[in-house]
């Protein structure tokens, strides 16, 4: 009889566990092991409910069983446990207590004490990244570490603690390898159709040292298609690089 009891209570808070996860929405599910013999005493998060992997009694078997609802202490369910935590109050994200981390490009932030505290950066002349105050450079909102050079589209980008920052086209080149380069030197035309698939705008031309105005060959392997070909009409492809398949045609 007090087995069955016993059953019965394990199965009840399965059955509240669950009602609430439907309430308050799509829960979340800490990683962790399964629940089997060998892990009978593990925890994790449904949701911010603490669940502990124990047996039930009436059929013998392992299942998740309710522990804690976190929020009941104050708390919340992460990784395992109820932990002190942080809100985030632009975006409403909680964190747990001791989080640190880049909160965007030029500021350091810290959760501790139910408070969010912020280190902006760029009082020391360092932007945030890798998750903490360094040298380095801001393009675009985004924090790039010193010694870092990048391409974007062709413009060639150069962190050195101060940004530098050189449109290849202005002298004939594009960016490539996180540098200006000569057309010629980068080119690459597989299939021989004066259209490359290297740079933004790329190189074509017998002498392959001009800049497409068309635009990059989206298939170097073959002829048929690149930025110079006329769209052919019901065959499903992308002739002409532009994006489309069988654009401009009437059925």
């Amino acid at each position: 009889m007090r087995k069955m009891y016993v059953g019965f209570l394990c199965l009840l808070c399965i059955l509240l566990v669950s009602g609430c996860n439907i309430k308050f929405g799509k829960p979340h599910i800490s990683a962790g092991p399964v629940c089997d013999w060998n892990n009978l005493g593990i925890k994790r998060c449904m949701g911010e409910f603490l669940q502990v992997c124990g047996q039930d009694m009436t059929s013998n078997t392992t299942t998740w069983i309710a522990s804690q609802y976190c929020p009941d202490l104050g708390r919340v369910c992460r990784d395992g446990a109820c932990k002190d935590y942080c809100t985030d109050p632009a975006t409403g994200i909680n964190y747990t207590t001791g989080t640190t981390g880049c909160y965007n490009a030029t500021a350091f932030a810290v959760c501790g004490n139910r408070t969010i505290t912020f280190t902006d950066c760029t009082k020391q002349g360092k932007v945030c990244a890798d998750n903490n105050c360094t040298q380095g450079c801001v393009y675009n909102n985004v924090a790039y570490i010193s010694g870092t050079n990048w391409c974007d589209g062709n413009i060639a980008l150069n962190c050195t603690g101060t940004l530098l920052i050189e449109d290849c086209t202005e002298t004939g080149r594009v960016c490539y390898d996180n540098e200006c380069r000569q057309i010629a030197d980068v080119c690459q035309d597989s299939d021989s159709d004066l259209y490359s698939n290297v740079g933004s705008g790329s190189c074509c031309g017998e002498t392959k040292d001009q800049q497409c105005s068309e635009g990059v060959d989206c298939n170097d392997w073959n002829s048929g298609i690149n930025p110079g070909i006329v769209e052919i009409c019901g065959d499903g492809i992308d002739n002409d690089c532009d994006g489309e398949t069988d654009e401009g045609c009437t059925q």
